[in-house]
């Protein structure tokens, strides 16, 4: 079945993940994702910073807080939370160098091309779905079991 890259959560996500770190992945009754190659232990990287921390850096994937969300009951009235909303992207473009206050230039700015990025409620959702539309496009066709 085909979803949408934006909407990928949960198992579905991690799924994309691993199809192309090229991890294998054994699916039980509930849908779950199990990671065979590393001992059985559970594959999610969108939930687990220590498997995700590795792409993210590798990828230079940049991610950043947006504004966050107003949760709305059933009725649509503001319940007066909030709901953070985190982007992530891929493409960062050097736009010179960064000064400190006495002038001198202490790093490099970055900045990003927002046409490329890409949402979710986490970090890591937010980046592993960035990652998954990166090298799988906008729609990834994931097993039954997952959605």
């Amino acid at each position: 079945m085909k979803i949408k890259t934006s909407e990928l959560i949960g198992p579905a996500l991690d799924w994309a993940v691993a199809e192309i770190e090229h991890a294998q992945v054994v699916l039980d009754g509930d849908g779950d994702s199990v990671l065979c190659e590393y001992g059985g232990t559970a594959y999610n990287p969108s939930e687990d910073w220590t498997i995700a921390g590795p792409i993210i850096y590798a990828q230079s994937i940049s991610t950043f807080r947006l504004d966050d969300q107003i949760v709305v009951d059933a009725a649509g009235f503001d319940t007066g939370k909030r709901r953070p909303v985190w982007g992530a992207s891929l493409e960062r473009h050097y736009s010179g160098p960064e000064f400190n206050s006495y002038g001198e230039a202490v790093g490099r700015v970055y900045t990003v091309d927002h046409s490329d990025v890409v949402v979710g409620p986490t970090q890591l959702i937010a980046a592993m779905r960035a990652y998954v539309a990166s090298r799988l496009g906008d729609e990834v066709e994931i097993p039954e079991e997952l959605t």
